[in-house]
């Protein structure tokens, strides 16, 4: 999964790091765009809340899927 932000720079790093991740074999499964405003549902995807303070936020998640994260993958500039 890779979520990316909505300026130019964060899509053509986002698109570099998908075209390396295949690159290498990693299957890349999805791939969305986020904004400040459905920031929230990239939590929802991850994560779920399992602990909250006095004012209702979360501050303990239990992990939902395995989350990839290789430096061998970020793109590098030539």
């Amino acid at each position: 999964m890779v979520y990316y932000g909505e300026s130019v720079k964060d899509s053509v790093m986002a698109f570099n790091f998908i075209k390396r991740a295949l690159e290498l074999g990693v299957n890349v499964v999805f791939a969305e765009e986020v904004r400040g405003e459905t920031s929230a549902s990239i939590l929802t995807t991850l994560a779920s809340a399992t602990e909250y303070d006095e004012w209702k936020n979360p501050i303990q998640f239990k992990l939902k899927r395995i989350v990839l994260a290789a430096s061998s993958l970020r793109p590098t500039m030539n």
